[in-house]
C-alpha cells in the first residue's frame, strides 16, 4: 500500500487515501493527552473506525495500524479540519469534528460516538456508521451476553439495526441528531 502521511503544526498526521476492500479510506493521528488517537474515515468524512491506546507515538501507532513498513512523512502547515459530506439539517451550514477544534494535547476524553457541530447556529450532531459499529461490537464482545452475541453472529446487519435504534433513542433525548453523510 503507498501511503503518504501529512504532519501539521499541531503534531496531527493524516495519511493519503488508501483502498481497502474496494473502498476508499484516509486516516488521522492524534496524539492526545493520554495517548495516542487513530481515527479511520471513510471519503466521506463518516467514521469507520476509531482506537486510541496509551503509547505516546502516534507515528509508530498509525504505521502498525495501516500495516506499511517506513512512513514518508511530509510537513504540511496548518491543520485541515476533516470535511465531511453533510451539512447542518437546521441551517444548511458546515460541520466540523469538535475534536478538530481542540489541540491534539488538550484532548482527554474521546467520546465513542464521534460527535460533529455546525459552524453557524451550534446544532449538535453525533455519527455512527453501520460499520463502525461493527467494530465497536467486534472488539468489545465482552459487553455483550450470550444471547447477543449469538444474534449477532446470525445476523450482523439485523442486530446492528437494533443496536442504531436504541443510539437514536439515546442520543434523540438529548437532542443530539444522527449527521446524515452522503457519499
Amino acid at each position: 500500500m503507498d501511503v503518504h502521511i501529512y504532519r501539521s503544526n499541531d503534531g496531527r498526521e493524516k495519511s493519503s487515501r488508501y483502498v481497502r476492500e474496494g473502498k476508499e479510506f484516509f486516516s488521522l493521528g492524534e496524539q492526545t493527552k493520554y495517548g495516542a488517537l487513530i481515527t479511520e474515515f471513510k471519503k466521506n468524512g463518516d467514521v469507520a473506525n476509531q482506537f486510541r491506546v496509551r503509547e505516546h507515538g502516534v507515528e509508530d501507532v498509525l504505521r502498525r495500524y495501516l500495516g506499511i513498513g517506513d512512513l514518508e512523512i511530509e510537513d504540511v502547515g496548518d491543520y485541515k479540519e476533516i470535511a465531511v459530506n453533510a451539512s447542518c439539517s437546521s441551517c444548511s451550514k458546515r460541520l466540523f469534528r469538535k475534536l478538530d477544534r481542540l489541540k491534539p494535547e488538550e484532548i482527554n476524553e474521546v467520546p465513542i460516538v464521534p460527535a460533529w457541530k455546525c459552524e453557524s447556529c451550534g446544532e449538535e450532531f453525533y455519527s455512527m456508521s453501520d460499520e463502525y459499529m461493527k467494530v465497536l461490537v467486534n472488539s468489545n464482545k465482552h459487553l455483550f451476553d450470550g444471547k447477543d452475541l449469538e444474534e449477532f453472529s446470525v445476523n450482523e446487519d439485523a442486530f446492528i439495526s437494533l443496536l442504531q435504534e436504541y443510539i437514536i433513542r439515546i442520543f434523540a433525548s438529548k437532542k443530539i441528531k444522527r449527521i446524515r453523510i452522503g457519499d
